[in-house]
């Protein structure tokens, strides 16, 4: 059923000619047709410039309107297109899940999308700030991938659209050759490529010696490739070892087949049997109901998608065996991380405040680098096998520098020292201190907290045949201890009012 839509106002159309809808691989889907001026056709009024047609599910505006007396000549293009004003004004860039950037694109515009298979992830670099129609180009570019406009505002992504039923179309046999295009002036059987440090591989494509005076494709390099396999993989897409061929089909044979599918054709004039698709459809309107009326198959996809990331795309493939890499771009941040797989991750996050610099090991020693406008910090965190970490940290701020080493072990038990210094002052603590060397201290030496303090105090002199302390014990006492011999020696001794008992003293 084909209805018609203008100003909420919404009505059948019942006495068209012409009908036909068109869909291609690439993602185009329009309709024309021509209705007339009757008693029986109430949606003949409401056809103007942008109203909205609907057959079956299927959403167009009208950009199209030749009108004449009793009749009026319609093209409509899918309501999808409408979103070319739709500007997703964000930064989204970076290496994300297709689902991810799908998701972005489309925000706002009512349209919804499922994905068949499993497309992994990619870099798209400063994406975004463009209409919802350019952003799903890209996507389809950095994916290499295609989508399909389905009915209720809905669309697929897949890796190839359309299924794979191994079925096949013989030249002469259930071929009713409306037109043929068979191109071969670009074909080539052999090519050679080379990638980085002298590496270079040489691919011959199995249709050969069917046609030996083909010969040689011109070389191909890109340093970007270090390993065998994916310099072959990449030289093989690079070769143009079939005929660029082009079938329009009559309804016999198409109607059962889907928009992309893959269909074999065998083709004896130039002894050839190899894999294309259904690029495109054409359906009408058999009572009421969409049928596909000629169909194009062939190896000639017609991309209207720009191309301009293939090469980042090849990049990340390329590296996809030894490390993997991720590029995440928002208005507010950008943050790269580069992962040797099994092994380690170095992640730099930028912010316009801040910067962090980290890497991690897989042993969980992490290093990390944090720089603010008003602070730089340094830490490595160290997580052992038998549950026992060490962290170290510096910070440097404009009025104060602080490192801290800490450390836990199996027990649960955590030892840390710190050392916080400002420009009047330098605190450190830590379970054990050690000063070796000369050490001078101006002026006065406190021991405690304050005059208050009644914890106990000492001072140890350490020496082969025993010791020496001067200790404190208790708040206002003072004891001075040696093992053997204590001697007092001064121009002037004073006990002050000192009870002094049991004091053996030499003077002189």
């Amino acid at each position: 059923m084909l209805t018609v839509t203008h100003k909420n106002n919404t009505k059948p159309l019942n006495q068209i000619t012409g009908f036909e809808m068109q869909e291609e691989v690439n993602g185009a889907l329009t309709v024309s047709f021509t209705s007339f001026y009757v008693e029986n056709n109430p949606g003949h009024e409401l056809l103007q410039e942008e109203s909205l047609l609907d057959v079956e599910g299927y959403e167009f505006r009208i950009k199209q309107l030749k009108e004449s007396i009793n009749r009026k000549s319609v093209t409509a293009l899918s309501s999808y297109f409408d979103n070319s004003g739709v500007i997703q004004t964000e930064i989204y860039g970076g290496t994300r899940t297709l689902s991810e950037f799908v998701m972005f694109a489309l925000t706002g515009t009512g349209w919804t999308f499922t994905i068949q298979g499993s497309l992994g992830s990619a870099l798209i670099p400063n994406f975004g700030n463009d209409n919802a129609v350019k952003l799903i180009e890209q996507i389809c570019a950095a994916f290499e991938c295609e989508f399909q406009i389905m009915p209720g505002k809905q669309l697929i992504f897949a890796k190839q659209i359309g299924p794979d039923n191994d079925f096949q179309y013989r030249y002469r046999h259930n071929v009713k050759t409306i037109s043929k295009s068979v191109d071969t002036s670009s074909m080539k059987m052999k090519i050679t490529a080379r990638g980085a440090d002298g590496l270079e591989v040489k691919y011959t494509s199995p249709n050969a010696s069917k046609f030996p005076h083909l010969g040689e494709a011109e070389s191909v390099s890109d340093e970007r490739f270090t390993i065998p396999e994916n310099l072959l993989e990449y030289a093989k897409k690079q070769l143009n070892d079939y005929p660029q061929t082009t079938i329009k089909l009559d309804s016999v044979d198409v109607k059962e087949r889907a928009l992309g599918e893959r269909v074999w054709l065998i083709y004896e004039p130039l002894n050839l049997e190899y894999q294309t698709r259904i690029m495109s459809k054409k359906s009408v309107l058999r009572n009421g109901k969409l049928v596909t009326a000629t169909a194009t198959i062939g190896n000639i996809v017609p991309r209207d998608l720009s191309d301009i990331l293939t090469q980042q795309k090849v990049e990340i493939d390329e590296n996809k065996k030894e490390t993997r890499s991720r590029f995440e771009q928002t208005n507010d941040r950008i943050t790269l991380e580069v992962e040797t797989i099994n092994e380690s991750i170095a992640t730099i996050d930028i912010k316009a405040d801040n910067i962090i610099l980290s890497v991690e090991a897989v042993e969980r020693s992490v290093a990390a680098v944090d720089i603010k406008a008003d602070s730089i910090s340094f830490s490595v965190t160290q997580l052992g096998s038998r549950i026992y970490s060490a962290e170290s940290q510096l910070t440097i701020q404009a009025g104060q520098i602080s490192s801290k080493v800490s450390q836990t072990d199996y027990n649960g038990n955590t030892i840390a020292s710190l050392i916080n210094q400002s420009a009047s002052n330098v605190s450190i603590s830590a379970q054990s201190i050690d000063l070796l060397g000369i050490t001078n201290v101006a002026e006065s030496l406190f021991i405690g907290n304050s005059y208050r303090d009644s914890a106990v105090k000492s001072i140890q002199f350490r020496g082969n045949a025993g010791g020496v302390s001067i200790s404190s014990a208790q708040l206002d006492d003072l004891t001075i201890n040696a093992v053997n011999r204590l001697t007092l020696s001064a121009n002037i001794i004073d006990f002050g009012s000192a009870n002094v008992q049991g004091l053996y003293a030499r003077f002189g």
